[in-house]
């Protein structure tokens, strides 16, 4: 296996592919990229974990078919090392143990400069894709996916325990793309309209979520992708152009409690940025100990934020002017509250022991709503 391309553009690849990978990762942690040359000039780059699998590509002139597996973190820190310019050529040739990456360059004064890289073998199966050529893919935009995950994941905050996790509920019933994620002390629903979307339902591995967010975040919102589900239901493959990403889906239940946010009645208007900027004002006197609790009091149209003996008050409340007393995890609150894009939200309660449903205001293209529960 070899091939000949420029370093601008291989640079590009690789990069793409430790950018989409999960973490920044190190010699030593069984991650590798499979590189695979074929008969039609192009070269493959697979990026294999234990939770999914992310494929790019590059076409080349000059190349010999093969294939071969390298540490992830060792082929882009050595990609990285060279310097760049529209003219670099990159030849790429497997060796015994090991391949070679060669960079000829003009330098000052036409002086040929050259640069070379060895980066041993990495011993790793090839890798494979579910079959997902038994069922029609639909197409979708890349934003409308990347959008209602990036809403949910509020629910995978790192002040949980991340074994409460159920996963991620997406559905797509009559033109509407609902995603749901929840966990002990919270849940998140968001809906978005996407008219001509076939209908679907699955469930994703929770800790999936933020590598397929990391990939989407590549691409234009208005791009369209492609999604397969496999036959058997078991795993999905994202076509997005560039990136093809498969992963197996979650055959855990998920118990779906969306339908409990119909249940509340009474509702408070409040300002969003004026609420945070009180949170945080107060964030000095949080204590561990305590759950990092904040105190919310309304009276007569007015809140009162409070913890432990510090205070701020005077934030306007519309449409509510009876007493009411909750406390909450102020981390947790913010974090859900970061999550409601509009000026406003509205907050909808039964009683201080009862969760609250938390609600964005002023716009008919989507709904995010997210049930949080109180400290006792």
């Amino acid at each position: 296996m070899d091939f000949e391309v420029k370093l601008c553009a291989l640079q590009d690849v690789v990069s793409s592919v430790f950018d989409a990978a999960p973490q920044k990762m190190t010699s030593g942690l069984n991650a590798y990229v499979r590189i695979t040359v074929d008969d039609a000039g192009l070269v493959h780059f697979h990026f294999v974990d234990t939770d999914l699998i992310i494929k790019t590509n590059i076409i080349v002139e000059k190349y010999t078919v093969g294939e071969c597996s390298v540490d992830l973190g060792m082929l882009y820190r050595a990609i990285s090392a060279f310097k760049v310019d529209d003219d670099t050529i990159s030849t790429v040739k497997l060796l015994s143990q090991s391949i070679s990456i060669k960079n000829k360059s003009t330098g000052t004064g036409d002086k040929l400069i050259n640069h070379r890289r060895v980066i041993p073998l990495f011993d790793a199966p090839a890798a494979g894709f579910s079959d997902v050529n038994n069922n029609e893919p639909f197409k979708i935009k890349s934003g409308f996916i990347l959008e209602g995950l990036k809403k949910i994941a509020v629910s995978l905050t790192p002040y949980v325990d991340k074994n409460s996790l159920s996963g991620v509920l997406v559905d797509s019933i009559d033109g509407v793309i609902r995603f749901v994620s929840m966990n002990v002390v919270s849940l998140t629903e968001y809906k978005i309209k996407a008219s001509g979307c076939s209908n679907f339902r699955c469930v994703l591995p929770g800790k999936v979520v933020s590598k397929i967010i990391k990939v989407l975040s590549k691409l234009n919102y208005n791009d369209q992708i492609e999604v397969l589900f496999s036959k058997d239901g078991s795993s999905i493959t994202i076509n997005a152009g560039l990136f093809l990403i498969s992963f197996p889906l979650s055959k855990e239940e998920f118990r779906d409690y969306s339908k409990l946010m119909k249940d509340y009645k009474n509702c408070a208007t409040i300002e969003a940025d004026t609420f945070v900027e009180n949170i945080r004002n107060l964030s000095f006197a949080l204590n561990k100990d305590d759950q990092f609790r904040v105190s919310l009091a309304m009276l007569n149209g007015e809140m009162t934020l409070s913890v432990n003996e510090s205070e701020n008050s005077g934030i306007e409340v519309a449409g509510f002017n009876e007493e009411f007393h909750i406390d909450f995890n102020a981390f947790l609150l913010e974090a859900v509250l970061k999550n409601i894009p509009t000026d406003h939200f509205n907050l909808h309660f039964k009683s201080n022991s009862n969760p609250v449903l938390i609600t964005n205001t002023g716009t008919e293209d989507y709904t995010i709503s997210s049930i949080l529960a109180p400290l006792q």
